[in-house]
C-alpha cells in the first residue's frame, strides 16, 4: 500500500468520524481537514454507498441505529440545557443545535433511501437489460416505481394485465 493511499484511507476514516458521528456537514469538514469539498463529499457519498453494500444488513441497521442514538442522546442532552438555559440569546443558539440535529437525522434518511433506490434502479437495469439481450419480452419495474404515462396508455396497460390474468388462468 502506497504512501498516498495510506493518506487517502486515513482522510476517508476522518470524513466518516466527523460526518456521521459528529454530524458536520461536508463544508465544516472540508475547513475542518483542509480538504476540497468535492472530495469530502466524494468521501461521504463513498461510505453511504459501503453501508447500502453491507451484504449483513444488520450490522448496516445496527450502525443506523448507533448513529440515532448518539444524536438522540445529544438532542436529549440539548433539550435539558435548554430547559435550564435563562438567557435567551444561550436559548436561541441551543435550539438552533436542536433543529441541526434533527436535520442531520433527516438527511441522513433520505440519502440512505437515494442510495437504496439506485442501487435498485441499477438491478433493475441489469435484469431487464439481460431480458433484452436474449430475446425475452418481459421486462420488470419495482414495486412503487412511478411510471408517467398517458390516461390512454395506461388503459391499455390495464387491458394487457387483465388479458394476462385471463390468459394465464384458462
Amino acid at each position: 500500500m502506497g504512501h498516498s493511499h495510506h493518506i487517502k484511507r486515513k482522510q476517508e476514516e476522518t470524513v466518516y468520524k466527523l460526518h456521521f458521528e459528529y454530524g458536520y456537514s461536508a463544508r465544516k469538514i472540508a475547513t475542518m481537514i483542509k480538504a476540497n469539498r468535492n472530495t469530502v463529499n466524494s468521501n461521504i457519498s463513498f461510505w453511504y454507498g459501503q453501508i447500502q453494500k453491507d451484504e449483513d444488513r444488520t450490522s448496516g441497521i445496527d450502525w443506523i441505529n448507533k448513529i440515532f442514538c448518539r444524536l438522540e442522546a445529544r438532542r436529549v442532552r440539548l433539550m435539558e440545557k435548554m430547559e435550564k438555559t435563562e438567557s435567551l440569546g444561550d436559548w436561541m443558539l441551543i435550539e438552533k443545535m436542536v433543529n441541526e440535529i434533527d436535520i442531520k437525522t433527516m438527511q441522513i434518511l433520505v440519502k440512505l433511501e437515494s442510495t437504496e433506490k439506485t442501487s435498485y434502479d441499477r438491478v433493475m437495469k441489469k435484469v431487464n437489460d439481460f431480458l433484452k439481450e436474449n430475446g425475452y419480452e418481459e421486462r420488470y419495474v419495482l414495486w412503487g416505481q412511478t411510471i408517467s404515462m398517458s390516461n390512454e396508455n395506461s388503459a391499455k396497460v390495464k387491458r394487457i394485465i387483465e388479458s394476462d390474468r385471463l390468459h394465464k388462468n384458462k
